[in-house]
């Protein structure tokens, strides 16, 4: 039996934590996305939160709590938080026929399982979320589902999926006049367009996002479009353009604080000076994309800065320094599921163990990426392990294989409109005539490539009007023999 004493001291308990509890979920809803305040009172609101979920019993609050803290939580990155808050929270709202709460709250977990690199997680919460929405009959946020969706699916390479519901989003802005929402699907569209390979349908795109977004004073979306624009630039060989995009870019991001996208724009910034030969900057940029991207928990982004860091330093021919970057790479995106990195990670390995002098083997891994980047279906990156396996081949002087892969190569970049695609193609194929002892062949591929280069300044194009200076010389030393 409870002594009486006892009975108070537990009721004034249990006061005691509601009034806290109450305090800081009013204190969230005013200042909803106060980052200083939320972690100077974090260790209150855990401890608040152990009470609710551990002891209170009380449904509403525990439905209220998890929903009012999770932008602080995203805002610091807290996602493992989120899911456990979100799952209580869910078990709650069910308990209390609470449809709207619920829905909110699935949708919530499913942005964090995402954030978290469990997409397969995230689907199938995100389209619990989208029926319950469906339900209740929120048309705005289950379009909002079909968005995030097909946003997943991308990140798991399912090109075709994430095309489907990104049109969905597209419709539902178009009929209902959201602007906002449009700008969205038109930029998430354009991306599919550029994994595609069809960079000049993804700039499209991404102008009309851009010029929606700039009516409507959307900073961040900007930006963003910028940034998609200089990749899109990069991949068709217009460097400079690409250059300016990503520098307006990284301008916006810095005005608006976004610390994630910054990172991410310093990242693309790198991709230039790669195409452009500068690596010295290209890794300084990578590292610095590494240290942004580290210190927000982003282990997508952090697997894609450690593969181009891997990448710039094998082109160094800095192959012991290369190596544990490509392996940390692969060993993240293996574990958050996320295909297209695998693949671009794995092509680079292939490109290592060529140059480590393992060709048979670079020849097994790239032949595996082409299956992978057909199944994935970005026909761009398709073009790309073809010409390395041109490169393998041509490492074991089979030159006739090369040449073959080579020109498949050349005829995607020509297809997609890749200018700086077609230049390294055409230089490997001049190489490979002139081993063949095709020299005017090998001088017409290799005057068109040195036109490419020269045009953007590349570093190696004194080293490739070299080499077509002494084609001509083997050219009329044949003709006089």
């Amino acid at each position: 039996m409870i002594r009486p004493e006892r009975q108070t001291i537990s009721s004034h308990y249990q006061k005691a934590h509601r009034a806290a509890a109450v305090h800081y979920l009013k204190a969230s809803r005013v200042h909803r996305e106060d980052r200083a305040l939320y972690e100077k009172d974090l260790l209150h609101v855990e401890k608040s939160w152990g009470w609710i979920s551990e002891e209170a019993n009380e449904d509403e609050l525990t439905v209220a709590y998890a929903l009012a803290f999770e932008p602080s939580q995203s805002l610091t990155g807290r996602w493992r938080e989120i899911v456990a808050w979100s799952e209580r929270g869910i078990v709650s709202a069910g308990r209390i026929n609470d449809q709207a709460g619920l829905s909110v709250l699935l949708f919530n977990q499913a942005a964090a399982q995402a954030n978290l690199g469990n997409l397969r997680e995230a689907i199938t919460t995100y389209e619990k979320a989208r029926q319950c929405f469906l339900l209740i009959g929120d048309a705005e946020m289950e379009a909002h589902a079909q968005g995030r969706l097909g946003t997943v699916y991308h990140r798991l390479g399912d090109l075709e999926q994430a095309s489907e519901h990104y049109l969905r989003l597209k419709a539902y802005a178009e009929q209902t006049g959201d602007e906002e929402e449009l700008s969205s699907a038109l930029a998430n569209l354009g991306l599919i367009q550029h994994d595609k390979g069809d960079s000049s349908s993804a700039i499209e795109h991404y102008l009309q996002s851009l010029a929606i977004a700039r009516r409507l004073g959307l900073k961040t979306r900007e930006a963003t479009n910028l940034n998609n624009m200089g990749l899109a630039y990069s991949a068709l060989g217009k460097l400079n353009e690409a250059v300016q995009a990503h520098r307006e870019a990284l301008s916006i991001y810095r005005e608006v604080g976004d610390r994630q996208r910054q990172g991410n724009a310093i990242g693309n910034l790198g991709l230039v000076y790669y195409r452009l030969g500068d690596m010295e900057n290209a890794i300084q940029c990578y590292e610095e994309q590494l240290s942004f991207v580290r210190s927000l928990g982003d282990r997508r982004a952090e697997s894609n800065a450690l593969s181009n860091i891997g990448q710039a330093y094998s082109e160094q021919r800095k192959l012991e320094e290369a190596e544990p970057y490509f392996l940390q790479s692969l060993e993240i995106s293996q574990a958050i599921g996320d295909q297209r990195g695998q693949a671009i990670t794995l092509n680079n390995i292939g490109d290592l163990f060529r140059k480590l002098g393992a060709v048979d083997r670079a020849i097994e891994i790239h032949e595996q990426v082409l299956e992978m980047q057909r199944e994935i279906g970005d026909f761009r990156r398709q073009g790309l392990v073809l010409g390395n396996l041109g490169l393998d081949y041509a490492a074991l002087s089979n030159w006739e294989k090369a040449l073959a892969f080579y020109q498949q190569a050349l005829a995607i970049s020509r297809q997609i409109g890749d200018e700086g695609g077609e230049a390294i193609w055409s230089a490997d194929i001049a190489q490979a005539h002139d081993a063949l002892g095709d020299f005017a062949k090998a001088e017409e591929y290799l005057s068109k490539a040195i036109e490419y280069y020269e045009r953007i300044n590349h570093r190696e194009t004194v080293q490739l009007r070299d080499q077509l200076l002494e084609l001509k010389k083997k050219a009329a030393q044949l003709a006089q023999a």
